[in-house]
């Protein structure tokens, strides 16, 4: 039987909360698209903790982006020299959601999990996989 596709949760519909180790970076990130319900969720005591040891939970990626390069090195382990430019000069509009979305089908990809890109021709999905 077919799956609905009202069943289905959109991706607007969830928060994507993303928490980023680098062993190499010595990097912790906290990433959501609503970084205070991200904080809401979280055990006040872990909060307070993680707080105090200043640690960012629930970086608000509308204001990250300068760090989306630094993100994505952390995550893939490659170092683009161009940096954070890397993406502007292949005309890459790099936004916090992008970044979320890049982050999901890497992971996805390194388990194995087969990803399909549906989008309308020139909306870089070829780029989004180089």
């Amino acid at each position: 039987p077919a799956v609905a596709h009202d069943t289905l949760l959109k991706w607007e519909e969830s928060n994507h909360e993303c928490l980023l180790f680098s062993n190499n970076e010595h990097a912790v990130s906290f990433l959501s698209l609503n970084p205070a319900a991200m904080r809401s969720a979280m055990h006040p005591a872990l909060l307070q903790h993680l707080q105090q040891n200043n640690i960012n939970v629930g970086e608000d990626l509308n204001s990250l982006s300068s760090r989306f390069d630094y993100v994505l090195r952390n995550l893939t382990g490659v170092h683009h020299p161009e940096g954070a430019d890397f993406f502007q000069k292949r005309g890459y509009c790099l936004t916090g959601d992008s970044l979320l979305k890049m982050m999901a089908i890497y992971v996805r990809v390194r388990c194995g999990i087969p990803v399909v890109l549906c989008g309308e021709c020139g909306c870089g999905k070829t780029e989004l996989i180089r």
